[in-house]
């Protein structure tokens, strides 16, 4: 039988072979690409150096709360009653005791008068009638019941007496009277708000801190203040309460600050801007420039020499307080990777891969110290309280 040829096999194998040309060519394409890429993440990457230092540092809880008097009062009469004399003016300051308002007492003082003779009069029938008792002239009934109308006669004078200090109004506290809306003549309601009267000396201010910072509260601590009214002075006080209830809806606890108020520059319904000032404890500080973060994480590169190069290594960080330009910060559970004395990176941050080579840039270094030490010393002076105070 004659050999059949078949024309066909010559195009199948050039078929065949095409996938395996065209996966040869895109190797060759792929390898000149990346070589490239490679000699682009060996080179090195110029980075400045900021020092890692520690300083004892002061940290401060924030919060806000309006001024309260240590002691406020509505003065209000006990009676309905017209006022006869009027003793203060808007704004003025008074002192426990002094009278007020005088309302009309005629009607009492008659009353007390016409009582006061009758108290005499039992009293003398009294004194007439005891020896006659110890001479059997008369019966001890007789006695006892003048007794009782002397008794009787003296509490409605005592009545009366108590109604006419019901219509001389004091002050009982002392401190700035309100603004004065009554005049002579007016008939006023018992029970009813006249004036309002503050006593300021010293002030209190409440306000509420999270949950979590309860252990760091005592009391006695040192807050200071500030007012929009009075932007360049700062106001110096203290704790003195700490509510032993916590609010169930907000987790938050009610604290009691009072502050010493020379001149009377604060006054009632201001609000203030609260700085609690915890106890000093030793932070690491970096430049502010040192740190990234991503959503709710934030690291610094940590540079260190290795034979003829450097490396940057990442170290997660928790940032406890910032400043003009600087940063406290922690290395949160792990606090032996960051010590004092490291090297961190402050520029050419984004180039920055754990396997890339670098080098230094001297030019982009910072002074750690300086820069925080300038910052606070910014800071104090911005914050130093004037000696001088507004008068009322």
């Amino acid at each position: 039988m004659p050999e059949h040829h078949d024309a066909r096999r010559p195009l199948i194998w050039l078929v065949a072979l095409i996938p395996i040309a065209l996966a040869l060519i895109f190797w060759w394409w792929l390898s000149n690409e990346q070589a490239p890429e490679r000699g682009r993440e060996a080179s090195p990457v110029a980075v400045g150096l900021a020092e890692v230092i520690e300083r004892p540092f002061s940290a401060t809880l924030g919060a806000v709360g309006d001024v309260e008097a240590t002691d406020s009062v509505e003065i209000a009469s006990l009676v309905t009653e017209r006022i006869t004399e009027l003793h203060f003016d808007s704004g003025e300051r008074v002192k426990r005791g002094d009278l007020l308002i005088q309302l009309d007492d005629r009607a009492e003082q008659q009353g007390l008068r016409a009582a006061r003779v009758i108290v005499e009069q039992e009293q003398r029938e009294l004194d007439r009638l005891k020896p006659l008792v110890r001479q059997g002239s008369i019966a001890t009934q007789q006695i006892d019941a003048q007794r009782n109308r002397l008794e009787s006669a003296r509490i409605e004078a005592a009545r009366l007496t108590a109604a006419l200090e019901d219509r001389i109004i004091t002050a009982p506290v002392s401190g700035l009277m309100g603004l004065n809306n009554l005049s002579v003549g007016e008939q006023i309601s018992a029970d009813t708000p006249l004036v309002t009267l503050d006593s300021i000396d010293r002030v209190q201010v409440d306000f509420s801190l999270p949950e979590r910072e309860l252990q760091r509260v005592k009391e006695g601590m040192a807050v200071t203040a500030r007012s929009v009214a009075w932007p360049d002075r700062l106001f110096h006080g203290e704790v003195t309460t700490i509510d032993p209830r916590l609010d169930r809806d907000t987790r938050t606890v009610m604290v009691r600050a009072r502050f010493d108020n020379p001149g009377l520059a604060l006054r009632p319904g201001m609000l203030l801007e609260i700085a609690l000032l915890l106890p000093a404890r030793r932070r690491l500080i970096v430049p502010e420039g040192a740190i990234m973060g991503e959503r709710d994480r934030q690291w610094v590169f940590v540079i260190t020499s290795e034979a003829d190069h450097y490396r940057a290594h990442r170290v997660d960080i928790n940032v406890l307080e910032r400043g003009p330009g600087w940063a406290a910060i922690d290395a949160g559970s792990d606090p032996e990777r960051l010590q004092p004395g490291d090297s961190v990176a402050i520029s050419g941050l984004r180039a920055i891969g754990e396997d890339r080579t670098l080098t230094l840039d001297e030019t982009a270094a910072r002074d750690t110290s300086t820069l925080f030490e300038q910052a606070r010393q910014t800071t104090a002076d911005e914050y130093a309280p004037d000696s001088e105070m507004p008068t009322p």
